[in-house]
């Protein structure tokens, strides 16, 4: 399996474990918790590592700054990546995937809380 695709599977675990975790902290249920900063800055490394390993599984070279704005802001970061990097019906179909993938991640996130809920009760 190529390393890029194992970095997006260790971001999906890190989104099912973080949902595991959240109950179990202080002020569950709130926008930002204990939880919320070490997952993000996991999120980050993964994310600055991803977008180096895809564009070598491609065999290019990155554009300018786009490995840490990928890594920094991901929403902004993973366009200006696949649009500067790829032509745009690649990039389309790329952006497309990345939209699904954010949606199972969240999913898996509740999946987590859920587990965990059932878990203490």
């Amino acid at each position: 399996m190529a390393r890029d695709r194992i970095l997006l599977l260790a971001i999906a675990a890190t989104w099912l474990v973080g949902g595991f975790i959240e109950p179990f902290t202080p002020s569950f249920g709130q926008p930002y918790n204990e939880a919320t900063l070490p997952h993000a800055v996991v999120l980050s490394v993964l994310l600055f590592a991803w977008c180096k390993s895809h564009a070598a599984t491609f065999g290019i070279v990155p554009p300018m700054g786009a490995p840490l704005l990928v890594g920094i802001i991901a929403p902004v970061g993973i366009p200006y990546y696949f649009f500067r990097a790829f032509s745009w019906r690649p990039a389309l179909l790329a952006m497309g995937k990345t939209l699904l993938f954010s949606a199972f991640c969240v999913f898996l996130s509740a999946s987590g809380q859920f587990l965990a809920l059932r878990v203490t009760t």
